[in-house]
């Protein structure tokens, strides 16, 4: 139905104008359910069709496999490439080899490692054992790396 962006563009600003004012937006509002209801009616009206709907009879499971390969295999014979006999480019980008994946030149790039900015600042006093500069970085964790921290 052409007529389903322009419900999808009635209830969005109609939500959108919600936020600013309530009145304005029961205005909207009544537009908006037009045209939902609209496309509701139309949705009924079809569905009385003879044949809009049909009862799909049991079947028992090992169809669905079957079937599905019976399907591959008809795709296989009748949309190769090489053969031609491929209606549209259906067959073409089904069964068409995968171009190779290509990685860009690394030559110029460089790895630099990871370090705290803190070790760079000169600290006024220095700490004196191990147990001082756990205590500096009590909230870091040794496991936890500097990108993350």
């Amino acid at each position: 139905l052409p007529i389903v962006p322009v419900a999808m563009l009635l209830t969005f600003l109609t939500g959108l104008i919600a936020f600013t004012s309530l009145e304005l937006a029961t205005l909207v509002a009544y537009p908006t359910y037009f045209v939902l209801q609209l496309i509701n009616e139309l949705a009924l009206w079809f569905a009385t069709w003879p044949l809009a709907s049909f009862l799909v009879p049991a079947f028992p499971f090992y169809f669905v496999p079957v079937s599905y390969a019976a399907f591959g295999y008809l795709l296989y014979k009748y949309y190769r490439p090489e053969a031609g006999l491929g209606v549209g480019d259906i067959g073409q980008k089904l069964l068409e080899p995968k171009q190779p994946v290509t990685v860009p030149d690394l030559d110029g790039w460089q790895i630099d490692e990871e370090f705290d900015e803190r070790e760079l600042t000169l600290p006024t006093q220095q700490p004196s054992t191990n147990k001082d500069r756990e205590s500096q970085s009590d909230s870091l964790s040794k496991d936890t790396s500097i990108f993350f921290r």
